[in-house]
């Protein structure tokens, strides 16, 4: 383009910026500061790239450093990057000092659903139910849009503190349950072992015609597993032969893997009914 004499206008160097910045190297992001340093006009939208780029990579400092320099209003976008970034650096303190600046600042910004699922991630990672449950009143109070992936941090976030009452009654009260928010729940039940509550849910999935993705196809067939084994060891002790079998059997239908101990549970189970 320059070879050719034509000048770059206020439209490409956005473009440029966020194309270097996002690439898979520090090096295409020196690339886009020197793009930047060129610039005699920085709008929104220049100003977006170049900060997200340092995020994007972890260089808190240098994102910190430009935002400071900001000429202009600085947007929600700003704002979140920022917080973004130290949440992905766990600086948990910073990120909770910044969204207090952005909420008081004289840029007269507010958190968008993009802000508060940055803050409920780092919540979730930290198991800080404290923060999280006034985030969660901060997003009623403020109308803050429940789009599929805020549902989904909500989610984790109270599976992660513990708190999966409030989990379920979360899910059952809201209209956008979409595939992320139904794995959210699955998989919470999993990390909980509550392994027939992830069964129910699935079932009510499937009902709505939810199409289930992988990751929830893998939970529900290891929770089958373990309760086909876990019927399979508890039935000796009953004496209960003919059932032992029969689960055995639905199990090997359904393409369960029993483990060693299901084996012992079935030969135990038809020895004690003297079916061997």
């Amino acid at each position: 383009m320059l070879r050719n004499n034509a000048q770059p206008s206020n439209f490409t160097y956005p473009l440029l910026l966020k194309a270097c910045s996002t690439r898979g190297s520090c090096f295409c992001l020196e690339c886009a500061r020197n793009i930047w340093d060129d610039m005699e006009v920085m709008d929104e939208f220049s100003w977006n790239s170049i900060i997200s780029g340092y995020m994007q990579w972890g260089q808190v400092e240098k994102e910190w450093e430009l935002f400071g320099e900001m000429s202009i209003r600085r947007n929600v976008i700003c704002w979140t990057a920022m917080i973004n970034g130290y949440g992905k650096e766990r600086v948990f303190v910073e990120m909770l000092s910044l969204f207090r600046q952005m909420l008081v600042s004289a840029d007269d910004v507010q958190p968008n659903s993009v802000t508060m699922v940055c803050l409920l991630s780092a919540c979730s990672a930290l198991c800080n139910y404290e923060v999280g449950r006034f985030l969660s009143v901060f997003i009623h109070v403020n109308k803050i849009y429940l789009n599929a992936n805020l549902v989904t941090a909500l989610i984790y976030m109270y599976f992660k503190c513990g708190d999966l009452e409030k989990a379920q009654r979360f899910f059952d009260g809201v209209s956008c349950r979409k595939q992320p928010s139904w794995n959210a729940m699955i998989t919470g039940y999993v990390q909980r072992g509550l392994l027939e509550k992830e069964i129910d849910l699935y079932r009510r999935m499937k009902a709505l015609l939810v199409k289930p993705n992988g990751i929830i196809l893998v939970n529900v067939l290891s929770a089958c597993a373990s309760l086909g084994n876990a019927i399979m060891l508890g039935l000796p002790y009953n004496g209960d032969g003919r059932d032992a079998r029969a689960v055995f059997s639905q199990m090997e239908r359904g393409g369960l893997k029993p483990i060693d101990a299901t084996f012992i549970g079935v030969l135990s189970a038809c020895n004690h009914s003297g079916l061997v």
